[in-house]
């Protein structure tokens, strides 16, 4: 038998210190309505002299990564983005499931 056919315990991923900050950043800024990745940025990067030439990618790497594990670990909050379009800011918000 194959061993990706077999069925196994549902483990559940730890999230990074970061993963855990940008979960609560989400929840207070796009609960309420769809935020772009340009506005993370700007705040998640507030008060940083020297912001990442490449911030967006990093922030947008990180919520990708969020959503991924907390599809994985069925976790009350899903993640919802647009379609990315070129130079153009991702909308994301964060909703209960």
């Amino acid at each position: 038998m194959n061993a990706t056919m077999t069925k196994q315990k549902h483990e559940t991923v730890e999230y990074s210190a970061n993963e855990k900050r940008m979960l609560e950043f989400l929840i207070s800024r796009a609960s309420r309505r769809e935020v772009s990745s340009s506005d993370i940025v700007e705040e998640w990067y507030n008060g940083v002299n020297d912001r990442p030439y490449y911030g967006r990618q990093i922030v947008t790497g990180l919520i990708n990564s969020l959503r991924t594990k907390l599809d994985h670990n069925r976790d009350k909050y899903v993640i919802t983005k647009s379609r990315r379009s070129g130079p153009h800011p991702v909308r994301i918000r964060i909703a209960r499931r």
